[in-house]
């Protein structure tokens, strides 16, 4: 098997949305489907075998009825990325390779997957624990591929230490071997906020779980 083959993927969907007015980020609407089922789709296209959904039971509605996924929940609800993160890993087949973890909110998922995925299948002289995407020069661990086996080596640890809820996703892979890799611009945008996502050409939501 290469070790730049994507595995698995976690799509994060369980956030509070407090500066969307608590409408959900996964089901606003981006060129006719939720950003939830845009993100699924994505990674779907790049051939990832095994994904899980980690938010509210009820953000089913917001897929494909095809999409199957495997849905979770971060434990305590709301517990932040790095809870999240573990919930999804946990729900998923434990693999070889490489999960995908990405955030649902960024509409240009699919070129982001293509751009990690071109840099993992380029040779190294040595083993890396991933591959993490710079835009604009931010670094973002939710736009990222990991080494399945080193992800979930970092998140026991974690888990064993305590720090899972309302942890820093940076914290979590402080020590792990990352590529940085350089995407076009504005390609992990996200939507923060009412005047971000219509810069972005969002302009509805559907009816989404609260």
């Amino acid at each position: 098997m290469s070790p730049g083959l994507i595995r698995s993927a976690v799509v994060l969907a369980g956030g509070r949305s407090s500066r969307l007015g608590g409408t959900p980020k996964a089901g606003l609407h981006y060129r006719g489907r939720t950003l939830l089922d845009s993100t699924v789709s994505a990674v779907r296209s790049a051939g990832v075998e095994a994904v899980a959904v980690v938010g509210p039971a009820d953000v089913s509605s917001l897929l494909a009825a095809n999409a199957r996924v495997l849905l979770t929940r971060e434990e305590p609800p709301f517990g932040g990325p790095v809870a999240g993160i573990w919930a999804g890993i946990e729900a998923l087949p434990d693999r070889e390779g490489l999960t995908a973890v990405l955030a649902c909110d960024m509409p240009a998922a699919e070129v982001l997957i293509q751009q990690l995925q071109a840099a993992a299948q380029v040779p190294r002289p040595a083993a890396v624990d991933g591959f993490i995407a710079v835009d604009g020069g931010r670094v973002q661990p939710l736009a990222a591929l990991y080494r399945t086996s080193a992800l979930r080596s970092a998140l026991s640890r974690a888990q064993a230490e305590g720090r899972l809820e309302n942890a820093s996703v940076f914290s979590l892979i402080a020590s792990l071997d990352m590529v940085r890799v350089e995407v076009p611009p504005g390609c992990t945008a996200d939507v923060d906020n009412w005047a971000a996502a219509r810069t972005i050409g969002i302009t509805e939501a559907a009816d989404a779980p609260g």
